[in-house]
């Protein structure tokens, strides 16, 4: 009884473990994320401050697309939980 009382609280532990680790993975991709949204004028505005620039603007919708994709894979695994 005590055996298999140990072997739960074991499992448990490392289900608790695997939780955290999870929500860590989630708490550094939204920061990632919020980072990004943040420092979006910085990214599009020309080097001299005055007009928008389209190559940096391009290099945005790039960074867009990949956040997005990432938000994709994260979505599915996430449904399938």
């Amino acid at each position: 009884m005590e055996q298999d009382a140990l072997e739960l609280l074991t499992k448990a532990s490392n289900n608790v473990e695997e939780v955290v680790r999870c929500v860590h993975k989630f708490a550094n991709w939204w920061d990632a994320a919020e980072t990004m949204i943040s420092s979006l004028r910085d990214q599009v505005v020309s080097a001299d401050g005055r007009r928008l620039s389209l190559t940096r603007i391009n290099m945005v919708k790039n960074s867009w697309e990949l956040l997005k994709q990432d938000y994709e894979v994260y979505k599915r695994k996430v449904s399938d939980l």
